[in-house]
């Protein structure tokens, strides 16, 4: 990463050399002091970094959902059997496409914490399907008269949050270094 100038440079009359630096609220607050429109640019470029892996995970919640966990095995708890027909008899997706609809890529620059974070909603089904398998009870079930009679099910989750990242870091890495070189190379125009 680069910034305009060392902290202790800054000032009238000073070079307006460049260096190296890791620290992203430097190279920020440096380009906003430089011009506020390339800062405001870079930090969108920075949050469109993260796009293709946002996109990733979104295919993989647009597929239907996995099921019902109808075996597991006792020793490492593996799912090994889902019964796919329960998953699509009443799935409208809603839930999915709340998790779609808040999956962003943040840029923080602040004292304590600094970096570029891939974010989702942090809601109990965002977490939940997150995992291998999840249980949740069933819910408007006219048999039941009270809570302690409402039956849990175990469900198949469909993790698409890590892979991904993963499979996408190499990529992010590149689109920031280039989102900062790029801001460096406006600057020493």
């Amino acid at each position: 990463m680069a910034s305009r100038s060392t902290r202790g440079a800054r000032g009238a009359g000073q070079n307006e050399s460049f260096t190296v630096t890791s620290n992203l609220r430097e190279v920020l607050a440096d380009l906003k002091e430089f011009d506020p429109a390339l800062a405001r640019s870079t930090r969108r470029a920075l949050r469109r970094s993260g796009d293709d892996a946002i996109n990733d995970m979104k295919a993989i919640l647009d597929q239907p959902p996995p099921g019902v966990v109808t075996g597991v095995t006792k020793k490492r708890r593996k799912v090994v059997a889902v019964h796919t027909r329960a998953a699509t008899r009443r799935s409208t997706g809603r839930s999915r496409a709340f998790v779609k609809k808040n999956l962003k890529t943040r840029v923080v620059a602040g004292k304590r914490r600094q970096g570029i974070h891939i974010r989702g909603d942090g809601s109990p089904f965002s977490r939940s399907y997150n995992l291998k398998r999840w249980r949740h009870p069933i819910r408007f079930n006219p048999d039941v008269t009270t809570a302690d009679q409402v039956p849990w099910v175990e469900q198949a989750g469909r993790p698409y949050f890590g892979k991904p990242i993963a499979n996408r870091a190499g990529d992010m890495r590149k689109n920031i270094e280039q989102a900062l070189t790029e801001a460096l190379q406006k600057v020493e125009a």
